[in-house]
């Protein structure tokens, strides 16, 4: 007669390993589920940074940027000087609360900068570039958005 014929359940060694196998599967999965909330956020600072840097480029492109911010053909500043009161910055970047935060909670102003030049383009434009500098968890992050403006 066979003792083990009878047997019902699992052993002690079996639930062991299947809390193991658990045990493993959940692990895998929850640092798969955190680099995709990481990434979900780095995306998102990513979009506000090129959200502000549309808005810029949109405020210069109805400047007269030749007669306002050119001088000898060149124009190299930190957001913290063009951004010289907050009236200018609310009305530059709106009233988008998540960007303002952005702006005043992440963005380096001393670090981020615009930058016109004539001599970058053909005759008529400039080449606009902007400059977007950000920390997010102990690292340095950048946006660069360039594009060509009538003069």
């Amino acid at each position: 007669m066979n003792i083990f014929a009878e047997q019902r359940g699992l052993t002690l060694i079996e639930t062991i390993v299947a809390i193991v196998l658990i045990l493993l599967l959940v692990t895998a999965f929850a640092g798969a589920f955190v680099v995709g909330l990481q990434s979900e956020v780095e995306v998102d600072m990513s979009l506000k940074a090129g959200d502000m840097a549309e808005s810029i480029m949109e405020y210069l492109s109805e400047q007269d940027i030749a007669e306002d911010y050119l001088n000898n053909g060149n124009y190299d500043k930190s957001f913290s000087v063009f951004f010289d009161s907050e009236d200018k910055k609310t009305d530059i970047l709106g009233d988008d609360s998540d960007l303002l935060e952005f702006y005043d909670n992440r963005v380096n102003p001393g670090d981020s900068e615009i930058k016109i030049s004539e001599d970058a383009a053909p005759d008529g434009l400039v080449e606009v570039e902007i400059i977007v500098k950000w920390e997010e968890r102990g690292r340095d992050w950048e946006f660069d958005l360039i594009s060509r403006l009538r003069n």
